[in-house]
């Protein structure tokens, strides 16, 4: 955090809720939209941290995304941050799929408007680009590096998932130690960092609680209530590779072990997710509202989102211990080229959804130059230029 004055948490609650009611597509979509608003426009973290959070993030369970930013709120405000950016980027979408839950499942239908969701995935792939552009040309200073990126690029696209993603990791981390070790500045290194034991203790406690609070009848006399908690609280703390990866498994528990959902509705609400913007697990809300209503609805997503997120900040703070070590260091200088090089491949995989004709790339073009050029915040580009984007795909 580089501003002098502390922000406050009000400040950090409505600009996450700003950047949650605009994110589309997904895990590093959103990625790109707060690392664009948090470093470039407010200064409140450096790439560098942001993009550790990033590799922290990709090696732990639950949604990237919203990890990410219980792991940025942390940084800037501690717990209390951290709370309030969760709650920030997750309101505009809960509200957004409880609303379309609720007409769906009285009136059988989702109001989908084929034009906006055509303008998305070009509009998206525009900021992602836009955002990888400057993290490129800041943090890629060497040939290796480069070459880390590029690697770290291609395997992301021949390998989707938590494989790709474990590969990337492992292999840009052992190449920064044999290619930078040697060159760490010895004599300048940070000091030691210490483990601030009772913080992280504390943090060990409030996720037994949030986890364990689903156990308890006292607590949650409903049986049904109780089985959802468990059920996305146990699935987010034991499921790797971000919200593709939970579908597969979600929709078995939902559709066959407990029979909540049909398979229709279960791919109807992962479509609504996919149109709302924010995470794409937010469909946890819509599983939510069909077993108890909006209550229903908010238990899921927070079971979904909560415990992976504490996870997250128990974890940074190893993670600033092993980062004062010089071999850590080194390995540190490989893997922040290979995140950028993993944020890269979103473009990919957003614009492949983008019909290929001049209007895709009229607002692909539109919104990299009004971010990067003229330096347009991301949270009002990307309202505009779906709008603009509908009246285009109707020429």
């Amino acid at each position: 955090m580089t501003e002098k004055r502390p922000v406050s948490l009000l400040q950090l609650f409505l600009a996450f809720c700003r950047l949650g009611a605009v994110s589309f597509g997904g895990n590093m979509a959103l990625v790109s939209v707060v690392q664009n608003y948090a470093c470039r426009k407010k200064k409140w973290l450096t790439d560098d941290v942001v993009l550790d959070g990033v590799t922290l993030c990709s090696l732990l369970p639950g949604p990237l995304a919203v990890n990410l930013i219980a792991y940025s709120g942390y940084k800037i405000r501690g717990l209390a941050g951290a709370i309030v950016s969760i709650l920030g980027i997750l309101l505009p979408s809960f509200i957004l799929v409880t609303g379309l839950s609720y007409l769906y499942f009285n009136f059988g239908k989702i109001p989908v408007v084929k034009s906006i969701l055509h303008s998305l995935a070009p509009v998206m792939a525009g900021v992602i680009f836009a955002t990888v552009i400057p993290l490129a040309r800041k943090n890629l200073l060497k040939n290796s590096q480069y070459i880390i990126a590029s690697a770290a690029l291609v395997v992301m696209l021949a390998f989707r998932g938590p494989a790709g993603i474990v590969s990337v990791i492992i292999c840009s981390g052992l190449a920064g130690y044999i290619l930078f070790y040697k060159k760490a500045d010895i004599e300048n290194k940070p000091e030691k960092s210490s483990l601030p034991v009772l913080r992280i203790l504390l943090l060990i406690l409030l996720l037994i609680a949030v986890t364990g609070v689903f156990y308890f009848k006292v607590l949650f006399p409903d049986e049904s209530l109780r089985l959802l908690g468990k059920t996305f609280s146990g699935m987010s703390l034991t499921l790797f590779g971000g919200g593709y990866v939970f579908i597969p498994s979600i929709g078995t528990i939902v559709t066959s072990t407990f029979h909540w959902l049909t398979m229709k509705e279960f791919t109807d609400g992962i479509a609504i997710g996919q149109i709302t913007p924010g995470p794409i697990l937010i469909t946890s809300a819509f599983i939510g509202f069909k077993i108890a209503g909006v209550g229903g609805a908010l238990l899921a997503t927070l079971a979904t989102f909560i415990p992976p997120a504490i996870l997250v900040m128990i974890s940074s703070h190893f993670l600033n211990y092993l980062k004062s070590q010089p071999a850590a260091q080194s390995i540190f200088s490989g893997l922040r080229p290979a995140i950028i090089g993993m944020i890269a491949s979103a473009i990919v995989f957003i614009g492949k959804d983008a019909a290929l004709e001049w209007q895709s790339w009229l607002l692909f073009i539109m919104v990299v130059v009004s971010i990067q050029h003229y330096k347009i915040d991301a949270s009002i580009v990307i309202p505009g230029s779906v709008f603009i984007g509908y009246f285009l795909c109707m020429l």
